[in-house]
């Protein structure tokens, strides 16, 4: 019952979208706290996995698959830049909406991508550390492609994104992992119901970005 619950992700963002296009004020309890609650909500998605990882699963991707970690990070910063230049070209889209699908093809992986790999029964441990990867590279990577794509330089804060990457997504993994480590018997009933809080999670969190 809960891994189905989980696995309806698409459906969940589908109508929380249309929701949100025809009644918005319907999420103002969630958009009007600002980027706090985002940031909040994005941290306990990464938490929600962490307590289902060992930290030694994590560590030993670097050792064990240093290879699939680097294949990961190519390809998000060669595929996904050069669909969003295709797309724009084949659709004839104007300046402005070329630039902004190019830059968002530029940008790292999120936690969506975590929370699909749950979802999916994949490989949780390594996509959490190509998200963790590829958004500490973007802080070179995002202008320098924007800036060979479109001719346009996008500033990335290092400072910042590293300091929120530590926040979100570093922090709650390893809080979880502990959480694990420490408290295995509360860990196992919290476990079942992870994905589906995660799934939650993740679709009110999208909802901000519609709105």
């Amino acid at each position: 019952m809960l891994s189905t619950a989980a696995s309806l992700y698409p459906v969940y963002v589908t109508v929380g979208g249309v929701v949100a296009c025809l009644k918005p004020s319907t999420f103002a309890w969630f958009v009007n706290r600002g980027p706090t609650t985002y940031s909040l909500a994005l941290g306990l998605i990464m938490l929600a996995m962490g307590l289902t990882l060992e930290l030694k699963d994590l560590l030993g991707l670097f050792m064990q698959r240093p290879l699939s970690i680097l294949f990961g990070c190519v390809a998000q910063y060669t595929i996904m830049p050069a669909f969003g230049l295709i797309i724009s070209k084949s659709l004839g889209l104007p300046a402005s909406l070329s630039v902004g699908l190019i830059l968002l093809a530029c940008c790292p992986g999120g936690t969506a991508s975590n929370v699909v790999t749950l979802i999916a029964q994949g490989d949780v441990p390594l996509s959490i550390v190509m998200t963790m990867c590829t958004t500490l590279g973007a802080v070179l990577l995002t202008p320098l492609l924007t800036k060979i794509l479109v001719g346009t330089y996008v500033p990335v804060d290092a400072v910042k994104l590293s300091v929120s990457t530590l926040q979100v997504a570093v922090a709650p993994i390893l809080l979880g992992s502990y959480m694990q480590s420490k408290f295995p018997a509360a860990v196992k009933v919290m476990t079942p119901f992870a994905p589906l809080f995660a799934v939650l999670a993740a679709s009110v969190s999208s909802l901000q970005c519609i709105l």
